[in-house]
């Protein structure tokens, strides 16, 4: 089921991919044809993979790329916004993690809401035929009360006539009309069918509807848009899957103070990119993935403590220069400011 919205990254215009991509073609804007890929994939192809023999096509005209034929599909593979496959097919990079779960999400809601249509209707057919059972019950006992009813007005009429031969002066005689009891006139309520459990029942919709981020998924979060200059991490197990863990636990990947939010601040700190040398001139350090899931890296970069980490000179004004030293002169008055001392002191 396709949905009429996307999930995107809001970082885009300045992510470093599209910082790429406006390097290789050489016009401002970019990130438009992105947009237009990432829509028309929500209502083409929502398995993020381009269709037909010859992808590289469709992809430029969904783009509306007017320039020379494969070189925006050629620049797109090369800044890592499209994986070409060793069969030579198209897919958007990162769309199942960005929109997978919310396009399965719909398909099963739009399952149950089907489902739940269905009963509705067997519910309702159900209840017709109940009440048509009802109906020819009631028209099968009406007639049979009738024909006591008649039966039995034929027998009152007789003996009030006798009764009104032995006692002529009785005028409440009258004929008295036979009525089933009320139980047999009562109609059986209709059945209906108790509604039963989809797909596994309650628990197994919220197991399902879960989402929780995984180790794997920060992995990937990082390896995609952490800055070029800093490390990829290539394995990830043993105590620096448990940090990952634990970090997990305690925030998502997306919000406020998620861990893409922490990326992002880490792309903008010259400190934390290498780019500010230490004292004695060596390199400078770099963050890496490790500092990312260790217990208080995000928390510090949450906090701005790196934001004035540039490099350049920051705190109190610098001290103005120390005055030259010079030579003392023998019998020059070295406190030539001060009273002289009394002399009968």
């Amino acid at each position: 089921m396709a949905l009429d919205w996307f999930r995107m990254s809001v970082d885009l215009p300045d992510h470093f991919k599209t910082v790429e991509l406006r390097a290789v073609l050489g016009e401002e804007n970019v990130e438009a044809y992105v947009l237009r890929l990432w829509a028309w994939a929500m209502g083409n192809a929502k398995n993020g993979t381009l269709p037909g023999r010859r992808p590289s096509i469709l992809l430029e005209h969904v783009c509306r790329w007017h320039g020379e034929a494969n070189i925006l599909t050629e620049a797109l593979i090369e800044v890592g916004f499209i994986d070409r496959a060793a069969d030579g097919t198209l897919a958007i990079h990162g769309w199942d993690e960005m929109n997978g779960a919310a396009i399965r999400k719909a398909e099963r809601d739009a399952g149950r809401h089907k489902t739940a249509s269905d009963a509705e209707t067997d519910t309702k057919e159900n209840q017709d035929v109940s009440n048509g059972r009802a109906g020819q019950a009631r028209g099968s006992r009406g007639s049979s009360a009738g024909q006591a009813r008649h039966s039995e007005r034929n027998v009152t009429r007789r003996d009030v006539t006798k009764r009104n031969e032995e006692q002529p002066s009785s005028a409440d005689a009258d004929v008295v009309a036979a009525e089933l009891p009320a139980s047999e006139l009562a109609a059986p309520a209709p059945t209906i069918p108790e509604p039963q459990p989809h797909g596994g029942g309650v628990q197994a919709d919220l197991a399902n509807l879960t989402g929780r981020a995984t180790v794997a998924d920060l992995v990937r979060l990082w390896n995609d848009t952490a800055h070029p200059a800093l490390a990829r991490c290539l394995k990830c197990d043993g105590p620096r899957k448990k940090h990952a863990e634990a970090r997990l636990k305690e925030r998502g990947l997306d919000g406020p103070t998620g861990f893409r939010e922490v990326i992002r601040r880490i792309n903008r700190i010259p400190g934390m990119l290498g780019q500010v040398p230490k004292a004695d001139g060596k390199p400078g350090w770099r963050a890496d993935f490790d500092f990312l899931v260790s217990p208080m890296g995000a928390v510090k970069v949450l906090e701005g403590k790196y934001d004035s980490w540039t490099g350049q000179p920051s705190g109190p004004a610098a001290l103005p220069p120390a005055p030259a030293a010079r030579l003392y002169v023998p019998g020059e008055d070295l406190y030539p400011d001060e009273p002289e001392a009394d002399a009968k002191h």
